[in-house]
């Protein structure tokens, strides 16, 4: 029970809460950071909830009664897809580099079962696979912050469109 509440505090890793705050303390002073925070935030849940569509439709077999997933969801992941996109258009884009480094890690993920460990129980506790989320989970956050902390600052707090 104190694993649990050390590495999910109010029902979220920790690292998710660690990123947060780093995004809004830096934010109070350019608020690019906010928006990369949601790019960051709305980017990986894309990526993982896709995945995890991808893996229940191949664990099924393809059958068409476990694969089909309503519009809603589908339309969901556009969404998801557009906001990313549409905050790129805005200047603040991720690191390719890094983005590689979640890729590679997100492969790994993949190949070893893509097992995700909940905050709601500890059954079934898998630190490998905790490693892997926490992993490409924080190298995504550091793709949207360490490119706005190594650019010049721009006049004012606001969002200048590019």
């Amino acid at each position: 029970m104190v694993l649990n509440s050390v590495l999910f505090p109010l029902g979220h890793r920790l690292s998710t809460w660690v990123a947060v705050a780093v995004f809004l303390a830096r934010g109070v002073r350019d608020r690019r950071y906010w928006l990369a925070a949601a790019a960051w935030l709305v980017g990986f849940e894309v990526a993982f909830q896709a995945t995890e569509t991808a893996e229940g439709i191949a664990r099924s077999g393809f059958h068409p009664s476990a694969w089909w997933v309503p519009v809603v969801v589908f339309g969901a992941y556009a969404c998801g897809i557009a906001f990313v996109w549409w905050v790129a258009r805005r200047g603040i884009r991720p690191s390719i580099p890094i983005l590689g480094a979640v890729a590679v890690l997100w492969v790994v993920w993949i190949a070893t079962g893509f097992h995700v460990n909940t905050s709601h129980t500890m059954g079934g506790f898998d630190p490998a696979a905790e490693a892997i989320n926490e992993g490409a989970k924080t190298l995504w956050a550091l793709a949207y912050l360490v490119p706005l902390l190594r650019a010049p600052k721009r006049s004012g707090a606001g969002v200048e469109p590019t």
